[in-house]
């Protein structure tokens, strides 16, 4: 959406626990540009004695902040999801309004008071003064499909105007300000089709995901290929462009002297089709059968004019991430060096921006899209490292930063900021403060907050919000107010930093177990590959927290 903020492939999160060492400053490592963040509100959200999670966020006109979850605050078994309003100082909840038994996505458009809010309830616009239902669709025809696996999400879109793009099911809904349903286009031939957003003008919705596939050029390996698709509602939702989306038989050729099979652009789609000639004339086929995935997908205001940008996540360094979403290393240039390299569309300035030593951690990437044809214009990983075994001041193998329920905004000045559920270790982690207090020292997971300039050659700010003695969890969504910025997630155990006079700056559940399960509940593992540790938490806290971010 446009605010916010299995598979194939086994998946799995290196950890490590205990003291930290500074990491020396080199020549690979571009240290974080501020470590201490001022927050001006931190919260546990809910009710003690049972499961809560906040899972979006947003602001009203008046700064008044918006969050949806389940917070354990509903009277009845079949409406346990709600939508608070509180007030801008956070210490009073002003109103309330139960939506089902699941909030899966919001979008704010503040200064048009409006709201919509998707889940297993459907789709509901809200008033945001009043907090009133002004439309409703149940999406009767489309049952819900539960919300907890990739794919499976009802997510929501909506420009100033009113038109709202929603997705269920494969299914690509516009609707207009009144809730009526003008066009729809289910996206076969896709496995799991994660967001939407929708332009200011109502004539492109963009939609992306991933699909499993099987390279027969590489001995039928699986691969996961993401896409991004521009539609127009405005004529039957036609595909304008689509952007990565390639026909799995071309990433990689096991033999370079047996000739290419089956490279015919894949159905559906084939009205909008990709680069018949994605390679360089003369220089071998690249591999690019690294998993890739894309999660979300929004559109920002960036000095006066519409901005897209893709939020998502790859398993290793040879990934179609790596290029322009239309080509497979088909452009060369002559570095440095005098030797000739493919050109790529990702910054890495440092070690953790880039993709070497990554084995099976999957590391987080952003991007931004030129809408006019859905060339990459930049993108970058989030690399968290370990140290390094024979030298511990430098980095090691790469670890997972997740973007699988994360977020996504872009600020007036293209700055990007991003939320995710973060392994060990965040560059210069320990020497993140707020308010003057240190962060806790890791345990999994941190709820992980990063913040990157709009060149992405500068990382501003990469943090966890665990507070003595630790916590881990996930965040899952991130709002921008002004100079404020909004952060929902959900505590799997132990503490985060809050602030005085917040409605529960204590944990509500304090005696949860431990959370010992890494995401899609494989086991987590320690750098040797053995697993740390067994079960799963049977409750949670939800938490809010809100940054001033100055300069």
């Amino acid at each position: 959406m446009g605010t916010r903020s299995i598979a194939l492939a086994s998946i799995a999160f290196l950890s490590l626990t205990g003291a930290v060492l500074p990491v020396k400053a080199a020549e690979d490592i571009k240290p974080t540009v501020y470590k201490e963040h001022n927050l001006t509100y931190g919260s546990f959200i809910g009710k003690a004695g049972g499961d809560t999670a906040a899972r979006v966020v947003g602001f009203t006109q008046d700064g008044e902040i918006l969050v949806g979850g389940n917070f354990k605050t509903t009277p009845t078994a079949s409406q346990t999801a709600s939508l608070l309003k509180i007030s801008a100082d956070g210490k009073k909840v002003l109103s309330w309004i139960t939506l089902g038994k699941r909030i899966d996505d919001m979008e704010v458009q503040a200064k048009n008071d409006r709201l919509v809010v998707g889940g297993d309830f459907g789709v509901v616009w809200l008033q945001i003064s009043t907090m009133k239902v002004v439309a409703q669709n149940t999406l009767p025809t489309l049952p819900d499909p539960g919300g907890s696996k990739d794919g499976t999400k009802t997510r929501v879109a909506m420009n100033p105007a009113g038109d709202t793009a929603v997705l269920r099911s494969k299914n690509v809904m516009i609707f207009d300000s009144t809730g009526t349903l003008k066009q729809n286009r289910i996206l076969d031939g896709r496995d799991f089709v994660n967001d939407v957003a929708i332009n200011g003008t109502g004539n492109r919705v963009y939609v992306v995901g991933y699909s499993n596939r099987r390279n027969i050029n590489d001995r039928n390996n699986p691969v996961q290929v993401p896409f991004l698709w521009a539609m127009n509602p405005k004529q039957n939702m036609t595909c304008i462009w689509r952007s990565w989306d390639y026909n799995p038989n071309r990433l990689a050729q096991f033999d370079p002297l047996k000739p290419m099979e089956g490279i015919a652009p894949d159905a559906p789609g084939s009205e909008c089709p990709t680069d018949p000639n994605p390679f360089h004339p003369t220089k071998p086929i690249l591999n690019n059968m690294a998993d890739s995935r894309l999660y979300q997908v929004v559109i920002a205001r960036v000095n006066g004019v519409e901005q897209l940008a893709v939020l998502g996540e790859s398993a290793g360094g040879n990934s179609v991430f790596r290029w322009d979403g239309k080509h497979l290393g088909k452009y060369y240039e002559v570095n440095s060096q005098g030797n000739e390299v493919p050109i790529e569309t990702r910054v890495k300035p440092d070690a953790y921006s880039n993709t070497y030593n990554s084995r099976s951690a999957h590391f987080l990437y952003y991007a931004t899209i030129r809408e006019s044809d859905g060339i990459v214009m930049a993108g970058q990983y989030a690399v968290p490292r370990l140290p390094d075994a024979t030298n511990p001041l430098r980095p090691g193998l790469a670890n997972s930063f997740r973007a699988k329920d994360g977020g996504l905004a872009l600020d007036s000045k293209g700055n990007i900021y991003v939320v995710g559920t973060a392994a060990y270790g965040i560059l210069d982690r320990d020497f993140n403060s707020f308010n003057g207090e240190k962060v806790a020292p890791y345990k999994p997971y941190d709820l992980a907050f990063l913040m990157v300039s709009p060149d992405m050659k500068q990382r501003l700010r990469w943090t966890p919000f665990s507070r003595n003695p630790g916590g881990g969890g996930e965040f899952n969504n991130i709002a921008l107010f002004g100079d404020r910025v909004a952060v929902v997630g959900t505590v799997d155990w132990g503490y985060m930093m809050t602030t005085p006079g917040s409605l529960a700056p204590n944990p509500l559940n304090p005696a949860k177990e431990s959370v010992v399960n890494g995401a899609d509940g494989l086991p987590v593992l320690d750098a040797n590959g053995k697993e740390t540790a067994s079960g799963v938490p049977n409750v949670r806290d939800g938490y809010l927290g809100i940054l001033k971010i100055t300069p």
